[in-house]
């Protein structure tokens, strides 16, 4: 088996945890309701809760195409994805078995990259992991969401890898971990870290 060269991890729910997210948001919409926005607030969470919940029931469709946010204004939900997740993964961290693993690969000069299908490079800020990474990938700016195995593809030829040489740690078997699958690298939940590598 040849060694793991490069680690590529999922973003949301994998860096950080989903719950922690909703609870920030939480709080961030109650800020706002004090400030007497509570309405221009809910509208903007009920958009993007509608992307998303949207964004899933079609995830069987790996191909970004205007079915996928036909009745959306993708640049203002992106805007507005900006506007409060950047306000709220501040607030967050990884759990101490994701910095463990973050650490132990760079500390013995594995790269990491980020493979998100949206826009990452935003959170990725907030969460204070830039030091960890070399590249910010988006799928969504391939033109290939997971769990397409193009954009593993993708960084697979980018940095000069086997398909043996990369490692995608994720948190959703039906995304992350067929994508890899698909494109002949390894694959982790995140939620074994524990269990080691």
């Amino acid at each position: 088996m040849s060694p793991i060269r490069l680690v590529s991890w999922d973003l949301d729910g994998t860096l950080y945890p989903k719950r922690g997210l909703y609870w920030q948001l939480w709080k961030l919409f109650v800020s706002q309701a004090l400030e007497g926005h509570a309405r221009s607030a809910g509208q903007e969470l009920h958009q993007l809760r509608h992307f998303h919940r949207q964004f899933s029931r079609r995830m069987g469709n790996t191909q970004v195409c205007r079915e996928i946010f036909a009745d959306l204004d993708r640049p203002a939900v992106q805007n507005l994805e900006f506007k409060w997740l950047s306000q709220a993964l501040q607030n967050l961290r990884p759990t101490s078995a994701v910095m463990n693993r973050l650490n132990f690969f760079h500390g013995n000069g594995i790269r990491q990259v980020v493979l998100s299908n949206f826009r990452a490079d935003y959170k990725v800020h907030a969460l204070s992991l830039e030091p960890f990474f070399e590249k910010i990938w988006s799928c969504e700016e391939m033109e290939e969401l997971k769990p397409s195995p193009l954009p593993f593809q993708i960084i697979q030829r980018f940095h000069g890898i086997l398909p043996s040489q990369h490692l995608h740690i994720g948190d959703r078997e039906d995304t992350d971990g067929d994508g890899a699958r698909r494109a002949g690298c390894h694959y982790r939940d995140v939620r074994h870290l524990l269990g080691g590598l």
